[in-house]
């Protein structure tokens, strides 16, 4: 089975980026797939609008991420996946996927 490194990177709040690895398998890949083409299209879309407001500051009135991405079959696996800063994220500016690597830690 081939396994992947995801790498998650959300923006907390004016441009602090947080970020969460994971490692997950080909299967699991070609579940969250889908939620990653809708957050693409909704940044597309939705230009000046958070792509994933999942911060505790939402604006009252706009959609949850919830509301736009929580009727996907792997939102809760894909939100467990995700950055969480001291208040959440509002949007999600990268994610990359690679095959994971060998690491030596130095210090």
């Amino acid at each position: 089975m081939k396994v992947y490194e995801i790498i998650i990177t959300g923006d907390t709040n004016d441009g602090d980026y947080v970020s969460e690895t994971s490692t997950i398998t080909e299967e699991k890949l070609n579940l969250i797939l889908p939620i990653i083409g809708l957050i693409k299209k909704y940044t597309i879309d939705n230009p000046h609008k958070n792509n994933f407001p999942a911060s505790e500051y939402n604006r009252e009135g706009d959609p949850t991420v919830y509301d736009i991405y929580g009727h996907l079959e792997a939102y809760p696996l894909f939100c467990d996946m995700c950055p969480y800063g001291e208040y959440g994220i509002h949007s999600i500016d990268s994610i990359t996927i690679s095959e994971p690597v060998t690491r030596t830690e130095l210090l």
